[in-house]
């Protein structure tokens, strides 16, 4: 996969804000080079699309989606069209990790029905429940 690449990272909704605003240290959605996404010929709507897709993959232990509960590290969007996720689990020795992460593929292959997809699972930084997204942490509690 040559050329530059769209990245968003770990980012996180400020209800608060209005659409489109995100907060958090880790929240910038930016490219891995800071060009212009237009110019490099990948649109920023196809990063938020695998956003989205990612947002409709529910992890059926917590009853949450990846993408609320801070499970999902990275998106990135080459100008060949391929998608690449780095993602995490709540522990390594997660039952159901597998099908989560197949689940991811899928929805992305959904999304982008001819890129290539891969989902990436990292360790680095480690889940905690920190990093579950305040409307979905208040969710929980609502359980």
């Amino acid at each position: 996969m040559e050329g530059k690449v769209a990245t968003a990272k770990k980012r996180r909704l400020d209800p608060g804000a209005g659409a489109g605003a995100w907060t958090g240290a880790a929240a910038n959605v930016a490219t891995s080079t800071g060009f212009d996404a237009d110019a490099r010929g990948v649109a920023p709507d196809r990063v938020e699309a695998a956003w989205a897709a990612l947002g409709r993959v529910i992890d059926p232990e917590v009853g949450l989606d990846i993408v609320s509960m801070g499970l999902v590290y990275g998106v990135e969007v080459w100008p060949d069209g391929s998608v690449q996720v780095e993602m995490t689990l709540t522990t390594p020795g997660c039952p159901l990790g597998s099908h989560i992460v197949e689940a991811a593929k899928e929805a992305l292959r959904r999304a982008f029905p001819d890129a290539n997809v891969a989902v990436h699972l990292v360790w680095q930084p480690p889940w905690s429940p920190a990093m579950i997204e305040p409307r979905a942490l208040k969710e929980l509690q609502r359980r």
